[in-house]
């Protein structure tokens, strides 16, 4: 059977208030602690965020840069093609001066032309693995980044509901402290006293004698 306040004796209050001083000073230190927690995760949070942004667009930059040097290594295909001072013939308007040259080129200086080519578009082809490789890393580091900012948005909203979940329970402890602090109060206090009807007439008749009365 549950306790009421009126079987709790003054030194049990008293001790049942310190417990809760104590419960309180100890609640109060984790407060602040998931206070710090908080605010170090939302540092963390904005630093992440600024550097997947940062990854992201030099993600972006070195794609770009790729497929320029696709295009360049496209290019020189094409100009060592057998055909293409055939059909370049044709299209002379379209060709550029570099290539236009190559008509007055005797066939050693032709050679020469294509050799030097062809150490332009493995030069390009090198670069262009270079460049690859470097954006995979920075690709796993943008992936990194996203991920590290994915576990931090989570750790934060778990210390935001601890936080509010504290918070309304100590509004609760709050409330029901209050309402045991006046049901002691009610009990500690002696009830006064009931208030006994005077008759003034019976007072006046006590007082008389009896042989003056009427």
């Amino acid at each position: 059977m549950e306790r009421g306040m009126e079987d709790y004796s003054l030194e049990e209050m008293e001790a049942e208030l310190e417990h809760e001083r104590q419960m309180k000073k100890m609640l109060d230190q984790s407060l602040l602690g998931l206070k710090i927690t908080v605010e170090d995760l939302e540092k963390k949070y904005q630093q992440i965020d600024e550097e997947g942004n940062e990854w992201k667009t030099r993600y972006e930059t070195q794609q770009e840069m790729n497929t320029q040097l696709e295009l360049q290594i496209k290019d020189l295909k094409e100009k060592l093609k057998p055909n293409h001072r055939t059909n370049s013939k044709n299209r002379k308007d379209q060709v550029p001066v570099s290539v236009k040259n190559m008509e007055g080129l005797s066939e050693s200086g032709l050679k020469g032309l294509i050799k030097q080519m062809e150490k332009e578009r493995s030069s390009l082809q090198n670069q262009l693995r270079d460049l690859e490789w470097r954006l995979d890393q920075e690709s796993k580091a943008l992936y990194k980044a996203s991920e590290g900012r994915k576990k931090y948005l989570t750790e934060l909203a778990d210390a935001e509901f601890r936080l509010d979940s504290y918070m309304k329970l100590q509004a609760k402890k709050q409330a029901q402290k209050e309402n045991n602090g006046i049901n002691m109060h009610k009990r500690i206090l002696p009830p006064l006293p009931k208030r006994v009807s005077v008759n003034k007439r019976n007072i006046q008749e006590n007082r008389i004698p009896r042989r003056f009365q009427n």
